[in-house]
């Protein structure tokens, strides 16, 4: 029942329709009941309006007790005298003073109750009609996609391009598996290229026959990787950046005739182009693009390629990828030796770390200087093939006499590779055996007891986080985004692997250019080997910089928002490269146990979630501060 309301003049509020019909039934409150009949005897307006509803009322009932017809005329013959009968009907009506529109309602309600055939069919058709259509809507909608593939493209190739521009001179390293339908064989491809034109390129692949670099004009490719590279060159696709949207746009924009689909896969979009027959040998008949939705990262590629006498279908799917800084590698100044296996294959690349050695050795004993370049010329090599970062390998000084390198590898191939580097250099010894091969000796027993010790160590890193209350706290942070519990934690273990990664390699980083900056303290260095140490040390600060921005970049909104902000660390701190280098060693090594502790649950971590998030916060803070004094 409508509220009635009083002006503030204190005379009774005028009576809708609704009222006015409440009113003749007796419904309304006694107040409000003689505050109409108050308003009836003075308002002859509202009199007419009572007096029309009642005759309305007066006429309805009238047509309702008209008496039905004992037989239904048959279907086809209501349609044909519909217009006759519904034209009799409204004469003696209008003559009542009711409203055409009600006559009209009236005439189709007193006709719908004659004849109970029709009442059935329409009610059938109506809901066949409702039915169909929004099963149509339904399905169109699924078909729909809620982004088009020009906008997909263009959200992908933006997000590539603004991923560059964190970096400065940008190299992109990407790490892909590369499958063909109907064939067993596995290709891992690892590239290496530089963002601007005519960049530099380096590849790596892996298959059944172990893991080799792949060298400028190398003829002999993987019957994959070589059968891919054939098709990328003829269909004008970018061999060297296949999976990257910005290769997708530039391969589509020169096909004349294409369709394109997009397809919703819940986390990703696919965007499948297709192109116009007649289809020549090796043409694309279509490429698939599988993209991510939260950054718009390309993650897979699909191709259809037109064979002899069938349809070939090829994969590449992501494994891992990155934006380095290109004084942060060291893969473009000098390729990775070629092992044994596969040397006649290719012609060796010339080695820069044995061009800057010592001359060969006589039956005299080395100088003190040539001696110091031997060891310097051990530890580039090492650099070169990134052994410094994590591996248990050594370099030592034996006396006057020679340098030896001693470690633990975990494969045949590995081991094979650094040695070869290494007897390449004078003066220096590699005694370098796999972890199976140390295993198997009985002496000296500490080295065995060192391979279990690295295997132990590695099985604690990866150990599987322990719920503590500081993840407890991330999940109520996503959930308070949106995220439902299930995918609150599939983030919080995505960020965790993540986090926990990155913290891990910035520790060998740290450990490396630690152990670099004390040998700059031992003894007098010359001048052919300063610039091969300061050139490694700009290389591990440079990889720390990079790791310590991405942490940063996942941590800092987070847990600003659940300990708040801290003061910025101090600069400019005054000491030598030695003490700096131990600072920044220090705050990486804070920040692994506190990752450690918070994200792989390596422990429990003290005090509350806020109280954990700010300490993290911190010591990110320190990391910066010691890596700014360390390149000052």
């Amino acid at each position: 029942m409508k509220k009635f309301w009083k002006p503030k003049t204190g005379k009774p509020a005028s009576p809708d329709d609704g009222e006015l019909l409440a009113f003749l039934d007796g419904e309304l409150p006694p107040q409000r009941q003689a505050e109409i009949s108050q308003l009836l005897e003075s308002d002859w307006r509202l009199r007419v309006r009572l007096g029309a509803l009642e005759r309305g009322i007066a006429a309805y009932v009238s047509a309702m007790q008209t008496p039905a017809q004992a037989e239904a005329p048959p279907f086809d013959d209501l349609w044909r005298n519909v217009k006759a009968r519904a034209t009799q009907e409204a004469t003696p009506r209008q003559q009542t003073g009711v409203s055409l529109m009600r006559v009209r309602w009236q005439q189709v309600q007193a006709w719908l109750q004659r004849p109970p055939q029709l009442r059935v069919a329409l009610s059938a058709g109506i809901t066949l009609l409702l039915v169909v259509g929004i099963a149509f809507w339904l399905l169109r909608s699924e078909r729909l996609p809620l982004v088009s593939a020009d906008e997909l493209i263009q959200h992908a190739t933006q997000a590539e391009a603004k991923s560059l521009q964190r970096v400065g001179d940008p190299v992109v390293y990407r790490k892909v598996r590369l499958r063909r339908a109907g064939n067993a064989e596995t290709v891992q491809w690892e590239s290496w290229k530089e963002a601007r034109q005519a960049g530099q390129f380096r590849q790596r692949i892996t298959n059944q026959q172990g893991g080799r670099w792949l060298r400028s004009k190398e003829e002999k490719l993987p019957a994959l990787l070589k059968e891919l590279d054939t098709v990328l060159r003829a269909n004008q696709f970018d061999a060297e950046r296949p999976l990257s949207a910005a290769a997708f746009a530039n391969w589509r924009e020169k096909l004349r005739q294409f369709s394109d689909t997009v397809t919703d896969q819940k986390e990703s979009w696919r965007l499948t182009t297709t192109t116009a027959a007649p289809h020549s040998i090796p043409a694309i008949r279509a490429a698939s693009l599988q993209v991510r939705k939260s950054d718009w990262h390309a993650l897979s590629l699909q191709l259809q390629v037109q064979g002899e006498h069938e349809v070939r279908e090829y994969e590449l799917s992501e494994i891992a990828y990155d934006v380095l800084p290109l004084q942060a590698l060291t893969v473009f100044t000098d390729l990775a030796p070629t092992p044994a296996s596969t040397a006649a294959s290719a012609p060796p690349a010339p080695s820069t770390v044995a061009a800057t050695a010592s001359p060969a050795p006589s039956a005299s004993l080395p100088t003190a200087v040539a001696l110091q370049e031997a060891e310097v010329a051990a530890l580039y090599a090492l650099h070169q093939l990134q052994a410094d970062l994590g591996e248990q390998i050594e370099v030592i000084r034996e006396g006057n006499r020679q340098v030896i390198v001693r470690g633990l590898v975990e494969q045949a191939e590995r081991k094979q590779q650094l040695s070869e580097a290494l007897r390449a250099i004078p003066f220096v010894v590699p005694q370098i055996q796999t972890i199976e091969e140390a295993a198997r000796q009985l002496k000296p027993p500490n080295v065995a007891r060192a391979a279990e010790t690295a295997i132990a160590s590695e099985a604690a890193v990866t150990a599987t986080p322990q719920v503590n209350v500081f993840q407890g706290r991330l999940e109520q942070y996503f959930v308070q985004r949106g995220l439902d519990r299930n995918r609150a934690n599939q983030q919080i273990a995505e960020l965790s692997n993540i986090v926990v990664a990155e913290a891990r390699a910035a520790l060998s980083e740290a450990w490396a250019l630690r152990r670099l900056s004390e040998r700059l303290q031992t003894g007098e260095i010359s001048s052919a080997t300063q610039p091969r140490l300061a050139e490694m040390m700009r290389n591990h600060t440079a990889r720390l910089r990079t790791r310590q921005r991405r942490l940063q970049a996942q941590l800092e909104p987070l847990l600003s928002s659940m300990g708040g902000t801290v003061a910025p660390a101090t600069t400019a701190v005054p000491g030598t490269r030695r003490e700096h280098a131990l600072q920044v060693f220090q705050s990486v090594e804070q920040l692994h146990r506190l990752t450690n502790s918070l994200f792989a649950g390596a422990g429990s971590p003290s005090g509350t979630a806020e109280t954990s998030a700010r300490r993290l916060l911190t010591a990110l803070q320190q990391l910066d501060s010691a890596l700014r004094n360390f390149e000052q």
